[in-house]
Parts: C-alpha cells; sequence; structure tokens
C-alpha cells in the first residue's frame, strides 16, 4: 500500500471514528460532566415481597359456546371463515378456482349453531368465474354445512 493510501485511509477512519462518537454519544471534550459516572440508586427492601397475583380465570362459557364452540374466526386477509374454501373445494369443479371472501360476521342460530354468509366466486363446468352468495355454518370451529343464498339485484 503507498503512503498516499495510507494516508487516506487513517483519514477515513479518523473522520468516521469522528463521526460515530459524535452521534452515539462518545466521549466529548467540549462537556467533563458528560464524562463522569452516573451514581445509580438502588431503592432499599421494606419488607418481604408479596405473593404473586392468581393467573385470570377463564371466562365463563354460555351453554350455546359449550354446544356450538366458540365464534369463529375470520380470516385477516379477505375475511372468510377459517375452513370455509376447503370445505367447498371438497363438491367444486376447478377446486383450486375457489375463493371465499366478504363474510359477514358469524351470528349464533338456533338450528344450525354459528352462521354467516360469503360472497364465493368458483369457476362453473364451462370455466367461467361465477359469484354466488353462500351461507356457511359452523360448529366447534369447523364447517359442517353450506347452503346457497339469493344474491341482492
Amino acid at each position: 500500500m503507498s503512503d498516499k493510501n495510507k494516508s487516506l485511509t487513517t483519514i477515513l477512519i479518523a473522520v468516521g471514528l469522528g463521526v460515530y462518537f459524535r452521534f452515539c454519544g462518545g466521549a466529548d471534550d467540549k462537556d467533563p460532566a458528560a464524562n463522569a459516572p452516573v451514581a445509580t440508586q438502588v431503592p432499599a427492601k421494606t419488607g418481604p415481597e408479596p405473593p404473586p397475583s392468581p393467573p385470570p380465570k377463564p371466562k365463563e362459557m354460555t351453554p350455546e359456546e359449550v354446544r356450538c364452540g366458540m365464534r369463529p374466526a375470520l380470516g385477516p386477509m379477505d375475511g372468510e371463515v377459517i375452513g370455509s374454501e376447503a370445505f367447498l373445494a371438497k363438491a367444486a369443479n376447478d377446486p383450486d378456482s375457489v375463493d371465499v371472501e366478504n363474510c359477514f360476521e358469524p351470528v349464533m342460530s338456533q338450528e344450525m349453531c354459528w352462521t354467516t354468509v360469503c360472497d364465493v366466486r368458483q369457476k362453473n363446468a364451462f370455466g367461467a368465474m361465477m359469484l354466488s352468495r353462500v351461507r356457511f355454518y359452523v360448529m366447534h370451529g369447523r364447517v359442517i354445512g353450506a347452503k346457497p343464498e339469493r344474491l341482492p339485484r
């Protein structure tokens, strides 16, 4: 390495260290108090530690939740009921084309537990994409049935 490259490298290192210490809280020659050690105080213990708090009690389930399970979760991306696409794909002409989206919040019904209505896009037998509305029935986190609904005109 030539002398010119050595001096350039030394200057770059010195400038880099200067910038580092300036912005990262290194030593500052202008304020000697900033370099003084900081005294930390440890609070004195005033007695025995309190016992740990008991874990929170689980929420009591209603009789409907015991019979039907908790409210089904909606997917974060397109708002589908988890498991609805897999349920419809079993009977679809093209299982990869099934897309369930825009589901309403599930509500408890007396006859079929949780129910929700969703928009479904899938290919028909001729390969054209069709939009339909389907009511899904869910029990204990699993889709147990589906029924076509009429689309509003």
